[in-house]
């Protein structure tokens, strides 16, 4: 199984085609793969601000879930993406997906900071049904969500700027019941382990900062992050 998180791609970061290269590389293999959120810098799941680059990858994954199993987890920067384009996907979810034939927990993360308050309220608001009609009947409803963000920027930096350890061996501690071994997390853009009992919870790294990808091998209950021009189907 292959993990992909927080590519955060977009045509002013000038990374898109170098996304693309990396899928077309991940063709060549029929394991599954999950991408567990902010794969786009900004992602409204509405006609009106879906650009090319999106299109590009509902299609990837239109095919590609034809021959292998493809997950799909909204991150932060992604909005009603499950909600519009849930029949592209095998999985996904606005927040998390279970394989409880793994024993595999795979969550974006921005919700285990439970301290964060103030951004689980604008998440909260933003990711509503109400904002999402809002944004589509309203001409400047992309340019809102862009604002917000902005906004959300030059807040509650005590929370963006450092890694939330004692919030991530907590959420560990919560979830690594015996039924769930493993949990995968994104969000955080740096890669961290915490261990429970048997259990584990790995944050992965990003792959907009390091191009790396994380694959897990189950049978083995190992994973591992490499660059993905790395990558080798087994």
């Amino acid at each position: 199984m292959i993990f992909v998180t927080d590519a955060h791609v977009a045509p002013q970061l000038g990374n898109v085609e170098p996304f693309f290269a990396m899928l077309d590389h991940l063709a060549k293999s029929d394991e599954d793969l999950v991408f567990m959120g902010d794969i786009f810098d900004l992602w409204i799941g509405h006609a009106r601000y879906e650009g090319a680059e999106h299109r590009r990858f509902l299609a990837w994954c239109r095919d590609q879930k034809q021959r292998r199993r493809i997950g799909f987890v909204e991150g932060n920067h992604e909005f009603y993406v499950v909600r519009r384009h849930r029949e592209c996907f095998t999985w996904s979810d606005e927040a998390a997906l279970a394989r409880r034939d793994l024993g595999l927990l795979i969550v974006h993360g921005d919700l285990i900071n439970r301290a964060d308050t103030q951004y689980l309220r604008w998440r909260k608001l933003s990711k509503s049904w109400g904002m999402r009609w809002f944004i589509r009947l309203l001409p400047f409803g992309g340019r809102l969500v862009q604002r917000l963000k902005k906004n959300l920027k030059n807040t509650n930096k005590e929370f963006r700027l450092g890694l939330p350890k004692e919030a991530l061996a907590a959420y560990a501690d919560e979830q690594l019941d015996g039924k769930v071994r493993r949990i995968v997390v994104g969000h955080f853009h740096a890669a961290h382990r915490v261990q429970v009992g048997e259990g584990v919870l790995d944050v992965l790294p990003d792959w907009y900062a390091t191009g790396q990808i994380a694959v897990f091998r189950p049978e083995e209950q190992v994973l591992k992050t490499i660059p993905w021009s790395e990558y080798a189907a087994p």
